[in-house]
């Protein structure tokens, strides 16, 4: 699965998550869903999984991180 973080502000595409572990989530058709990702502590990409910034997936579907 392809996954790509994109920054809150410009929407651009800011980093390829290249090396994960575990990724899940849950598509609730009349509210918000889910997602779990799971990735190495070292990772440079960990920096960008910020409050607000977006990761989209490529099924088509965009997670926002809350927490």
């Amino acid at each position: 699965m392809k996954l790509e973080i994109f920054n809150k502000h410009t929407r651009g595409r800011v980093e390829l998550i290249r090396t994960y572990s575990y990724v899940t989530y849950t598509d609730d058709f009349y509210g918000q869903g889910t997602f779990e990702l799971r990735i190495p502590t070292n990772d440079p990409c960990i920096d960008y999984l910020t409050f607000g910034t977006y990761v989209y997936f490529d099924d088509g579907i965009v997670g926002i991180v809350k927490g």
